[in-house]
């Protein structure tokens, strides 16, 4: 079924031959008689039922999914404040005394039971990039995010293997960890081959990543 507003359009240019008046003019008009203040706020109601479609079509499914027994996880979620903090893995200290932590990986099934009825309790189960790029957006909650989705992810770069600054930061016990992550990621940048891409998957299961 077409949009209104692209009715709209067409009957507006119909009319403004016969009317002399301008097509902006003509749209407001047949939009006024639609029940709207004008072809804009027509436009910007299309627009936000389409948000509301989109959100129930991609969000519904990360609902309604369990995790994979086999699928090594993220586990996110979003404050109050609306900043961004995940269940980490110390790897190490910097200088000013401050932690260096990234995304501990967790069994999906495990980590829903463990943190049912808590505010922690993931919502979602998110394995492909609209549902991820949705929530992330949306700043919606907790979620389980699939861990090679995460690492394709761009916005998560800096979390998952932040930068080492000059100041001095020492890795210790979690090196190897750290550097696993480090090398997948890049891995990730350079679009490499499946091949690689599961060399550094055995090196991390052998470091109990």
């Amino acid at each position: 079924m077409p949009k209104s507003s692209e009715r709209i359009k067409r009957e507006a240019k119909t009319l403004r031959r016969s009317l002399g008046i301008s097509l902006t003019k003509i749209q407001n008009k047949l939009a006024v008689k639609e029940g709207f203040s004008n072809f804009k706020h027509l436009r910007a109601q299309e627009k936000a039922n389409e948000i509301k479609k989109y959100r129930v079509q991609v969000i519904d499914g990360a609902l309604l999914r369990e995790p994979k027994e086999s699928e090594p996880y993220f586990l996110f979620w979003w404050l109050q404040d609306t900043s961004l903090t995940f269940f980490s893995l110390w790897v190490g200290w910097r200088e000013n005394g401050t932690e260096i932590r990234v995304p501990r990986q967790v069994n999906g099934i495990e980590t829903k039971e463990f943190y049912e009825n808590t505010r922690f309790y993931p919502e979602l189960v998110i394995h492909n990039q609209d549902e991820l790029m949705f929530w992330y957006l949306q700043k919606m909650g907790s979620a389980l995010v699939a861990v090679d989705l995460a690492m394709k992810f761009a916005p998560f770069k800096e979390i998952i293997t932040p930068s080492l600054p000059s100041d001095g930061a020492h890795l210790k016990v979690n090196e190897n960890i750290y550097l696993s992550y480090k090398r997948k990621r890049e891995l990730v940048d350079s679009c490499c081959s499946l091949k690689e891409m599961e060399m550094v998957d055995n090196q991390s299961s052998y470091l109990g990543v």
